[in-house]
């Protein structure tokens, strides 16, 4: 299935290397997306290769060939360099996913709105720079079939994500496992009393 619907016009090679990547975890996330470019799902080993990858990543066991997999592929890329995606396989989950950011850095997450007047939650990839035509650079997957770096007009952009970085994510386990312990001892108090009744 196809974001788009169609095979995507070209972009130069030049427009898709963009500027050069820092060391940061954004960088290692675009890295490990582009590593996949030119895959497709229309083609059989290929396919089986996008499959391999997200299943292997840990996300839902789906065929690219069969279900809308932007989301997926965002999840196994984050998923690859040790960073907690959001599991679902909807573009629109991740409009809410890590922190949101005004000036995107390369490899930040781009959500984009549906199209209008398609059944669709839109669709998500990592920021890849500036487009020729002033718009945004996504690489991604589902995009004309497959991953490729793609440029979409700006206002289509729903919103610029920053996935968690290492402290955050911990911070948040840490904050999730405290709740549900506290959850957990409420609980046990709340048995401990209607066994006394």
């Amino acid at each position: 299935l196809s974001e788009a619907g169609k095979k995507p016009r070209s972009i130069s090679e030049s427009a898709t290397d963009g500027p050069s990547l820092s060391r940061s975890k954004g960088s290692e996330f675009l890295a490990t997306a582009r590593q996949f470019n030119g895959l497709s799902e229309n083609n059989r080993s290929e396919n089986l290769t996008l499959q391999s990858f997200l299943k292997g990543a840990g996300v839902q066991n789906i065929d690219p060939k069969i279900t809308a997999w932007c989301a997926a592929f965002v999840n196994a890329v984050l998923a690859t360099n040790g960073v907690k995606g959001n599991g679902a396989l909807t573009a629109a989950s991740f409009k809410t996913y890590g922190q949101g950011v005004d000036k995107p850095q390369l490899g930040d997450i781009v959500v984009l709105k549906p199209r209008r007047g398609k059944k669709e939650t839109g669709h998500v990839g990592f920021y890849a720079g500036k487009g020729k035509n002033g718009g945004v650079l996504v690489t991604g997957g589902n995009q004309g079939d497959e991953v490729s770096t793609d440029e979409f007009a700006l206002n289509r952009v729903a919103a610029y994500r920053r996935a968690p970085n290492a402290d955050q994510q911990s911070a948040l386990d840490t904050a999730k496992a405290r709740a549900l312990e506290q959850f957990a001892n409420e609980l046990q108090k709340i048995d401990q009393l209607t066994q006394r009744i």
